[in-house]
């Protein structure tokens, strides 16, 4: 148990503030990367989820992966997961469960 809280305090060490071009990217995600409907397990909340393989190929056909002049370039599949889990550990995102919604609601 210790050791799981240690974890979490390198993690909120580590969480600095996202850069404008991260802010731009996450921002291409969300409109560009097709969504669903899902609840949030922990506080029942209605939230907009979407699958990672639609994420790593909307970066793959953004402008960022065909640009030389940014600091950030998607070469390959490798490089979109990598930046993903950044964007996660910076809190632009997080992971949700998908509850299956009965018809009564």
């Amino acid at each position: 148990m210790a050791d799981k809280r240690k974890k979490l305090k390198k993690i909120d060490q580590e969480n600095e503030k996202p850069t404008k071009e991260e802010y731009a990217i996450a921002k291409h995600l969300r409109f560009n990367c097709p969504v669903k409907d899902a609840k949030f397990v922990p506080m029942q909340n209605m939230v907009k989820c979407f699958y990672g393989n639609q994420a790593i190929n909307t970066l793959l056909d953004s402008k960022w992966a065909k640009s030389t002049k940014s600091d950030i370039q998607f070469t390959d599949r490798k490089s979109c997961v990598y930046f993903l889990e950044r964007l996660m550990v910076k809190g632009l995102f997080h992971r949700a469960t998908k509850i299956e919604r009965s018809k009564k609601d």
